[in-house]
C-alpha cells in the first residue's frame, strides 16, 4: 500500500511529499472541510456544551476550528437565533472556516490564536460555551508535507502558523543540548531525565556532524537510533520527542492556561468550558487553573477552618475576581467502539468547568495580608514515620471480646471445651467459629480466647495459647453439633443422643 507505513512493518517505505514554497505551504492548499471523519468524542463534548441555560439559542465558540468537525455539528444543532465563532491559526484551517461562512451566516472565524478570545471578540458579546479539543486533526497530522509527523518524510517546521514564529529547524541550530534536554523532559512527558540528556547531546552533536536538520526523518531516525528502535509505550521512538518540540514552538501549554482566563472572562454565568485533553500536561494544567479558581466559601470547609487557613488552601478568596470555577461532573472518557473506530482518542478526556457567581463569606472576613493569591498552600508538609514491619507479637494471655450476642461461660476444669449461650438457648460448642461451619471429631477451644481450633493444631491459632490438657492420650474434644432431626450424635443419626465410641470423644 502506498498509505503512511505504520513504524516498525514497512519502515523503509516513505510516503514521497513535495516541499512547498512560500505562502503557500499550509495554505489553503487542498483545504476543505472534513468528510467522514468524525472528531474525537464529538458527539459527548457538544451534549454538555448546549446542555446550559441557554441551550440552542446561545452564543458559543469553537476554540480549535481545525476542519470543522465539531463546529460542522454545533451549527446543525443550533437555532436560527443561535451564534457560533471559532479560532484557530493554522492558515489552512482559516481557509476552511471562509468556505463554512459563506454557507452559514450564524458562523464567524478569526484567524487568531484561542488564547486571545477575549480580546479578539467584539465587545458586549457574552458566550454561553466554548469548546477547546487540545489536540492535532488526523488530515493535519497525516499530510506529511507539513512536517508534523514523525513517520514519514517532511520539512522539519513543527509550527501550527507556518507565518509566524521560529520553525523547529532553525531553533535547535541556536538551542544548546542542555536547552533541548529540558523542552524534551518537561514537553515531551518523558520522565526519564538520562534519557533526555543522552537524546539532546545526540541531536547537537549529529547536527554539528551533518549540518542543519531539513527534514522529520533525519531528526527521527536520530532520536530511534539513541533509543534502539525501542519504545515501552508500543509507538514511534520519536513521538514524544516530536511532541515536546512542538509543544514548546507552539507554546501550547501557555496557551491553554492564557485561554482558560480569556473564556472565563467572556462566558455569562452558568456557562461551560468544554475542553478535550490528550496528555497529562494538558490535564495539569486545567487542575491548576481550577484549583485557583475555586470557591472556598461553597466547599465543605467553610466554616470548619479558620479564615485564614481556608484562603490558604481556596486562593481566589484572597482575590478581588468577582467569578469562580467548577468542575461539573467527572470527565467522560470515550467508549471501547470509539477507541476501536479511532486509536488516537484513547487517552482523551472531556473536562467540563461552570462559570459561577462567588458566595458571600458564612463567618468571619479573609485577613487583608492575603492581597495575592497564596502560591504554595501546603509548605508545611511532614512525611509521617512508616509503621515497623516487624510482625505483631500475640499475647497468651489476651482476653479478647466474644463477637456480638455470644456470650460466654467460664468453663470449669471438667468443661475444657465451655459453650456459649446464643440468643437464649444452648450453642454447642461454635465458640468463635462461624455458625455455619461444622465441628468435627477432635477440635479443641481455647481456654484463654475461646478461639475453635483444629485438632490438628497444638496451638491456638489466634492467640498462640498452649492445647489445654495435652497429654501423651489424645486430647478432650469437643461434643457433636445437634443434628436438626436428632438429640446428639454425627447430623442425621437416628440414635438418642448416646455417645460414640471413637477415641477419648465425651458427649
Amino acid at each position: 500500500s502506498s498509505e503512511t507505513p505504520i513504524w516498525g512493518h514497512s519502515s523503509s517505505r516513505l510516503r514521497s511529499f513535495s516541499r512547498p514554497s512560500g505562502d503557500q505551504r499550509g495554505g489553503d492548499r487542498g483545504a476543505s472541510l472534513t468528510v467522514g471523519h468524525i472528531p474525537v468524542l464529538r458527539d459527548e463534548s457538544i451534549d454538555v456544551l448546549l446542555g446550559g441555560s441557554d441551550g440552542v439559542d446561545g452564543v458559543y465558540a469553537d476554540g480549535t476550528f481545525g476542519r470543522g468537525g465539531h463546529s460542522t455539528e454545533i451549527l446543525r444543532r443550533l437555532s436560527p437565533s443561535g451564534r457560533l465563532w471559532a479560532f484557530d491559526v493554522d492558515p489552512s484551517a482559516i481557509a476552511v472556516g471562509r468556505q463554512l461562512m459563506g454557507l452559514d451566516k450564524r458562523f464567524t472565524i478569526i484567524h487568531r490564536p484561542f488564547a486571545d478570545v477575549n480580546d479578539a471578540m467584539p465587545d458586549g458579546v457574552e458566550l454561553s460555551g466554548m469548546l477547546l479539543d487540545i489536540g492535532f486533526s488526523s488530515p493535519q497530522v497525516d499530510d506529511g508535507a507539513r512536517g508534523w509527523s514523525c513517520y514519514q518524510d517532511g520539512p522539519l517546521d513543527l509550527r501550527m502558523n507556518f507565518k509566524s514564529g521560529v520553525p523547529a529547524s532553525e531553533w535547535l541550530q541556536t538551542a544548546s543540548a542542555a536547552e533541548v534536554a529540558w523542552v524534551l523532559r518537561e514537553n515531551g512527558e518523558d520522565d526519564d531525565p538520562i534519557l533526555c540528556s543522552r537524546l539532546a547531546e545526540a541531536i547537537i552533536e549529529r547536527q554539528r556532524h551533518c549540518g542543519p536538520y531539513t527534514s522529520t526523518l533525519q531528526l527521527s531516525t536520530c532520536i530511534q537510533e539513541v533509543k534502539r528502535g525501542i519504545d515501552d509505550r508500543r509507538q514511534h521512538p520519536a513521538k514524544l520527542s516530536f511532541q515536546g518540540v512542538r509543544n514548546f514552538i507552539n507554546q501550547e501549554m501557555e496557551q491553554l492556561e492564557q485561554s482558560l482566563c480569556g473564556q472565563f472572562r467572556r462566558l455569562k454565568y452558568g456557562g461551560r468550558a468544554v475542553v478535550i485533553t490528550f496528555k497529562p500536561k494538558e490535564e495539569a494544567v486545567l487542575e491548576r487553573f481550577l484549583r485557583g479558581c475555586e470557591d472556598g466559601w461553597a466547599s465543605p470547609l467553610a466554616g470548619k477552618v479558620p479564615p485564614d487557613r481556608l484562603a490558604e488552601l481556596y486562593p481566589l478568596l484572597g482575590m478581588d475576581q468577582p467569578y469562580a470555577a467548577r468542575r461539573l461532573g467527572p470527565p467522560i472518557r470515550p467508549s471501547f467502539v470509539e477507541v476501536d473506530k479511532n486509536a488516537r482518542c484513547r487517552s482523551a478526556m472531556v473536562h467540563v468547568l461552570v462559570k459561577e457567581r462567588r458566595q458571600a463569606p458564612r463567618t468571619g472576613s479573609v485577613p487583608n495580608t492575603l492581597a495575592a493569591p497564596v502560591l504554595d498552600p501546603c509548605p508545611a508538609l511532614v512525611r509521617p514515620s512508616p509503621p515497623p514491619l516487624r510482625p505483631i507479637e500475640r499475647r497468651p494471655d489476651l482476653q479478647l471480646t466474644p463477637p456480638k450476642g455470644l456470650l460466654p461461660r467460664v468453663p470449669s476444669d471438667g468443661d475444657a471445651a465451655g459453650v456459649f449461650a446464643f440468643g437464649g438457648s444452648v450453642l454447642e460448642p461454635g465458640l468463635r467459629r462461624a455458625s455455619s461451619m461444622t465441628i468435627k471429631l477432635g477440635d479443641w477451644p481455647c481456654a484463654g480466647c475461646g478461639e475453635v481450633n483444629f485438632a490438628r493444631r497444638g496451638t491456638c491459632r489466634f492467640c498462640s495459647g498452649p492445647r489445654p490438657g495435652r497429654t501423651s492420650a489424645a486430647p478432650p474434644a469437643l461434643p457433636l453439633p445437634l443434628s436438626p432431626g436428632g438429640e446428639g450424635g454425627l447430623g442425621g443419626s437416628d440414635g438418642a443422643g448416646e455417645p460414640e465410641a471413637a477415641g477419648d470423644c465425651v458427649a
